[in-house]
Order: structure tokens, then sequence, then C-alpha cells
């Protein structure tokens, strides 16, 4: 008897078990969920498995094996049955190039304000309970509880995956960096996909943030560079330059790039990353970007940085120390979840926190606003 799960539907949303038996013509499904199940593993008739919906945390489930029925083991946060929690609803589409994405809308609860409610897009992927996204960084339900709408983005399939041309994972690469191919196409999922929240009514379209991690920052920037207008915008990981990635980077990674077709370091190249490169956009982009990055990777985003410190756009960054590409240590977290907060709530609320250990930083927000509206200290 063989047991698998699979991931299958609407961009692989569902998980399903199936069984097996040799001879037979086809596996039989027993069970399937779009709830994210995982860690699974045979007690006897049974198959028990660890279970996130997307506002309930880790539980433990058993699943019959013959029946699919399902059965409660263990609840790791009874609590959560006690709280508030808002709406969240699984919208679907497509992009442009026919490929399926999908996203959990979070709506606040209480009543919208008269033009809606600001929202913040949360990247990159949408399986299982609604922490942060990738990362962890930006708390989705935190947010909400301030009056703040979130879009968690699934980013859809890789484009290059629907080619037939592709024989293994070096064409896949290739094909997913040439032109930028896989991030117009990740962008143009992402505006579809907002472009069907908005047309809800329920969504202040003049008060949207952006942030994400790694591939999630890489989708965050694109946008900040091609649009839709972003009132904020915060990143974990930054960033893609020319001649950052060809120094900073390394020279494994500047040789693996050059076969890749990307110009050298001292090769005339901005016309090549110029879709891609905030540094090189960074005297037209406006929204105020807060950078909190790991002390292993902060220097890929001096360029940007500077870039757009050169140009008196509203950029601040802060690092923090024996972090790598996930942060893991607590008090960061706490700190990061903490000015994230602060800073949607400042830019798309005009709200500040009054506590006076915080009064320093809304000093430094005024002093970017101001100077992004032209006025004077």
């Amino acid at each position: 008897m063989l047991d698998f799960l699979r991931r299958e539907g609407w961009s692989d949303e569902t998980t399903a078990l199936y069984r097996w038996r040799p001879g037979s013509a086809v596996p039989r499904r027993v069970f399937g969920t779009t709830d994210a199940i995982y860690g699974c593993v045979e007690t006897g008739t049974e198959l028990a498995c660890l279970r996130q919906t997307p506002r309930v945390p880790l539980t433990i489930l058993a699943i019959n094996w013959s029946t699919g029925a399902i059965r409660p083991l263990f609840n790791a946060n009874p609590e959560f049955a006690d709280l508030d929690l808002p709406r969240v609803e699984r919208i679907r589409w497509r992009n442009p190039e026919g490929l399926p994405a999908w996203g959990d809308l979070v709506i606040p609860n209480g009543e919208a304000p008269a033009a809606g409610w600001p929202l913040v897009i949360v990247q990159y992927r949408s399986r299982g309970f609604l922490r942060g996204g990738t990362g962890n960084e930006y708390p989705i339900f935190a947010l909400a509880a301030q009056g703040i709408a979130v879009l968690s983005f699934e980013r859809p399939p890789l484009l290059a995956q629907m080619r037939p041309d592709i024989k293994d994972s070096g064409d896949l690469v290739a094909a997913t960096l040439k032109g930028w191919a896989e991030r117009r196409s990740t962008h143009a999922a992402l505006v579809a996909g907002l472009d069907l929240v908005l047309a809800r009514g329920e969504i202040d379209g003049d008060r949207l943030g952006i942030t994400g991690l790694s591939d999630g920052s890489a989708t965050a920037r694109y946008a900040l560079i091609h649009g839709p207008r972003f009132r904020a915008a915060a990143i974990s990981t930054c960033c893609l330059e020319q001649r950052t990635d060809m120094t900073y980077g390394g020279v494994v990674q500047a040789d693996w790039l050059r076969r890749m077709g990307f110009p050298g370091a001292t090769e005339p190249g901005d016309d090549y990353w110029r879709p891609a490169s905030i540094a090189l956009n960074a005297a037209r982009i406006t929204t105020p970007l807060l950078l909190q990055l790991a002390d292993n990777e902060y220097l890929l985003a001096l360029e940007t940085y500077t870039a757009l410190r050169e140009h008196a756009q509203p950029v601040e960054m802060h690092v923090f120390p024996d972090e790598y590409h996930i942060k893991w240590q607590p008090a960061h977290r706490a700190a990061i979840y903490a000015r994230n907060l602060d800073w949607f709530m400042f830019w798309l609320q005009d709200r500040v926190d009054p506590e006076p250990a915080k009064a320093e930083q809304y000093d430094r927000w005024r002093a970017l606003r101001n100077a992004q509206n032209g006025e004077t200290p």
C-alpha cells in the first residue's frame, strides 16, 4: 500500500491524501482541504497530521484511512477560540498570462471608514495560519486590529514552468531571469488581485501599503517602480542592483549572473537593470520605504539606500545583529513587529503611538514626511 499527500487544485492550494494499492488502476483520494496539512505519521487506521487554517494556528488531527473522516487530537492554542478575529476570505484570480493566483483578504472588524479601509499587501505565501507572511515580520491580525485590511498574497507558479522547452533547472532559472519575465508575471498577478479587491468597494485605493521578504521583497520593489502608487512600503531584504550584486554578492554570484546573461559590474548595464533597480529609479520613487535587515545581508542594501537618500526620498534602515535571511531572535521579532505596525499606522492612518519612548521615532518620520511634501523642518 502506498500513501501520499499531493498538492492540487487552484494553484496547488489544496492538499489531498491518496491511498494506492499495487495492481489497482488509480489511487483513491481519501481526503482534501485548503488548510495546511503536513508532518503526517501513520497511527494504525489513521494518519496523524499537523494542521493550520488561516484563522487557527497549530492543531493536530487524525484522518481515517478508509473514510477520510477527521477528528481533533490536540489544540496547541485553545485560547484562539475566544478571540474576536477579523473576517478572512479566500479570493482567486488569474494574471494576464493565465496563471492562477490566490490570496486571503483580511477585513477588520467594525464599520469601515467612509473612504474604505487602508490595506497592506503581505507576501508571498498564504498557506496555513496568517501570521506575518514569509519570514513572519508583518503581523496580519495585529494590522487588522488597528483598522488596516490585509491582502495575504500567494504568488502564482513560475511563468517558465509553463514552457515545454524547459529541460532542467538551469533552463528554468535562465528563463525566469531573462528580461525580468518572472518579475513582470508576478507583478501582473499582484495588480490583478489588487484590482479585484478594490472593485469590491471596501478598500481605500489611496491608502495602500506593501511588504515583503526575499521573493516578496523583489515583488514589492518592482511594484514601487512600476505602480500602482503605494502610500508606504516595508521590506525585510534588499536589494537587486548591478554593482551590489556583482561585488557584495561575491564572485560566485557575479559569475553565475554573468552566465545568466546579466552585464558585469564594469559594463554598461543601466538599460538592462532599470526595470528592477530602485537605485536607477530613485529620483521618482517617493513611497516611504522602511528597511529592517539582517546584518548578514545589509551590505546588499547600501546602493539602494544611498540612492534614495541622495534624491531626498523618505527611507529609513535598521540593521539587526547576528541575524540571517529569516530573522530568529525573539527580541528582534518583537521590535520588527512593533515598528512595522507603527510605520503603516503613521503613513496610512496618520496615527502615532503616544508612548514617550517612541517620540524620537515619530520626529524622524515627520521629518521624512515634511521633506516628501517639500516642507522645511
